[in-house]
C-alpha cells in the first residue's frame, strides 16, 4: 500500500513541477511580449530565467508539499501498526483513500 501511494504522489509532484513552470513561462511569455517586446531584443534569455525560477521555486514547493505526505502516510502506517482498528485515529477519509489508491495500483 505505501508504495501505491507513493507512486501516486511522486506522479502529481511531477505533474505539479511541469505545470508551475509550463504555466509561469506562458503567463511571462505573454507579459513580456505585449509590454516589454520594442524594448528587448529578443525575449529567449528572459524566459530561459523565468523558466529557471519557476522550475527552483516549483521544486521548493513541491518538496514541503512532498515531506507533507510523506510525513502523513508515515503517521498512517504508524497508526495501524500500533493500534487496534477501534482504536484507529487516520480512520474516514485517510484510511478510503490509501485503500483505493492500493486498489487502483493493482
Amino acid at each position: 500500500r505505501i508504495s501505491a501511494v507513493a507512486i501516486v504522489s511522486e506522479f502529481v509532484l511531477i505533474i505539479g513541477k511541469l505545470f508551475i513552470t509550463i504555466a509561469s513561462t506562458t503567463a511571462g511569455y505573454y507579459y513580456l511580449d505585449a509590454n516589454l517586446a520594442s524594448e528587448l531584443n529578443g525575449l529567449w534569455c528572459p524566459l530561459l530565467l523565468i523558466i529557471l525560477f519557476a522550475y527552483v521555486t516549483a521544486e521548493m514547493f513541491n518538496e514541503v508539499f512532498g515531506m507533507a505526505i510523506w510525513t502523513i502516510l508515515q503517521c498512517f502506517v504508524a497508526d495501524e501498526e500500533m493500534f487496534s482498528p477501534s482504536e484507529r485515529f487516520a480512520e474516514g477519509d485517510l484510511a478510503e483513500t490509501v485503500t483505493k489508491t492500493q486498489k487502483a495500483a493493482k
